[in-house]
């Protein structure tokens, strides 16, 4: 489960990961745009997504650490 607090506000599954989509780059803040869409109906798939992301992406021992050309593409 992904939680985020960035402005006092606890934001839990699908709301978190959307809110995430607005601080990156590219078309990814247009996702956000689903947060007009209730999270009742948001986190079933979120919770799909979570169940399977394993099976369809791997799993790794470790977090690489990224190249100095990919490091403007993180947040922090």
């Amino acid at each position: 489960m992904i939680l985020l607090e960035p402005d006092g506000r606890l934001s839990l599954r699908s709301t978190a990961a959307l809110r995430v989509t607005r601080s990156l780059k590219g078309l990814w803040p247009i996702c956000s745009l689903l947060l007009w869409v209730p999270s009742f109906m948001r986190d079933p798939f979120y919770e799909w997504v979570a169940r399977n992301r394993y099976r369809w992406f791997g799993r790794k021992d470790s977090c690489p650490l990224p190249d100095p050309a990919l490091a403007d593409r993180f947040i922090g």
